[in-house]
């Protein structure tokens, strides 16, 4: 019988939805042979279950205010999920060996404990990123996400000062937290999830017989997504390329794009992660045009599926790959940069082969199994410390 337990407490889970719940259940999955894994979360839909028995995990969703508050926004939703999970912990106290990871500010309910962080940027390097944007948005909208994310920053400050190791994906990330929070010498793992990489492969043989750019994108954020960026970019591409459509995966929004430009882009809307293989394997390259995010596994998924990758300069970025070997980066906001990028691939074909062939046999060390193994020496020796130079051995074996 299992003696060691993992906590492992987020904003929401559910089952096949990638992103960061992708993560959780990947690891889930394989952290489940040794240990016993009780997942604590909020409940977000109607349609979820309270409790579920799952074949790698116990679920617990709990009830929050889904009253939005003006200028608090989601920290409302963490507020009052901490408020379930310490009660939780109270009536089930996690013994000593019990290992607790918690996704950003779903930390706070676990201030009492000694817990992991899983995070991206701080609250502050989001709103210097978001300031790339700053003509795109009214005064007020300004002044309202520097109150929002200011809240913020007092809450994950709690956060940050009370975890005992940090999961990040990147070096730079960590300089952030280190820089923003005003912390030293805390361990920490990058990057904070793996790729399934055998699950992404390519169909041999496959031919392609239209040029598409495949962008993914949860929810509707067109600045932080760079989505505005994307718009103004598309009708050059599009004029340059006459045979060129854009392919986007995600909830469906209205495209700021002439008429003409919009019948060329394909919207396929929210889909399950099982059947991204198949839109990334419809793809010739995949975009990444974000001002602020963690490092994406969209990225990865689509380097395993062997698409080129054309990215913005998001934090980190440069750390696991290089400009013109194994990805094309340009400088965020830069209209011209996506241009530029597009056109250096679809103009290339050589040099996009090669250049997919670079990534994947980069990300293929991120495959999941690698990844878990790495994180649960992580987790249980506190002297192992994962940092930018040892995960560029990783990654060259």
């Amino acid at each position: 019988m299992m003696s060691k337990r993992i906590f492992i407490v987020v904003r929401a889970f559910q089952e096949n939805k990638g992103s960061y719940a992708g993560v959780i259940e990947e690891i889930s999955k394989r952290l489940s042979k040794q240990y016993k894994i009780t997942i604590l979360c909020a409940k977000t839909d109607v349609k979820e279950r309270k409790y579920e028995k799952l074949s790698y995990a116990e679920v617990y969703r709990f009830k929050i205010w889904r009253q939005r508050i003006p200028l608090i926004g989601m920290n409302n939703d963490y507020l009052s999920l901490a408020k379930s999970v310490k009660i939780f912990f109270r009536n089930n106290p996690p013994k000593k060996e019990d290992i607790i990871i918690a996704n950003g500010r779903a930390a706070l309910g676990v201030l009492n404990s000694t817990y992991i962080l899983r995070m991206g940027q701080p609250a502050f390097t989001f709103l210097k990123n978001m300031e790339i944007a700053k003509s795109e948005v009214t005064i007020v909208t300004r002044v309202a996400r520097a109150i929002h994310f200011t809240y913020q920053h007092f809450l994950e400050n709690k956060c940050v000062k009370n975890a005992s190791a940090f999961i990040v994906s990147s070096d730079e990330s960590m300089q952030e937290i280190y820089k923003k929070y005003r912390i030293n010498d805390k361990r920490y793992i990058l990057p904070h999830g793996g790729v399934k990489f055998y699950e992404f492969q390519s169909t041999k043989g496959q031919k392609k017989k239209e040029k598409n750019i495949l962008f993914i994108s949860a929810g509707t954020e067109k600045i932080r997504k760079g989505v505005v960026y994307l718009e103004k970019a598309i009708p050059e591409i599009f004029e340059k390329h006459k045979d060129v459509t854009l392919l986007h995966v995600g909830e469906k929004f209205e495209w700021n794009v002439p008429e003409w430009c919009k019948k060329r882009i394909i919207q396929k809307g929210r889909i399950p992660w099982e059947e991204m293989k198949n839109q990334y394997q419809n793809a010739s390259l995949f975009i990444n045009c974000a001002l602020n995010e963690w490092i994406p596994h969209t990225i990865f998924e689509a380097m395993c599926s062997g698409l080129p990758v054309v990215t913005s300069d998001i934090e980190g970025i440069k750390e696991l790959f290089i400009h013109k070997t194994d990805t094309f980066i340009y400088s965020r906001g830069d209209v011209k940069g996506i241009i530029t990028g597009v056109d250096y691939i679809l103009n290339n074909p050589h040099v996009a082969s090669n250049i997919s062939k670079m990534a994947k046999l980069k990300v293929k060390s991120l495959d999941y199994d690698n990844y878990t193994k790495m994180l649960n020496d992580f987790l249980t020796n506190d002297k192992i410390i994962y940092s930018n130079v040892l995960l560029c051995d990783i990654l060259k074996k």
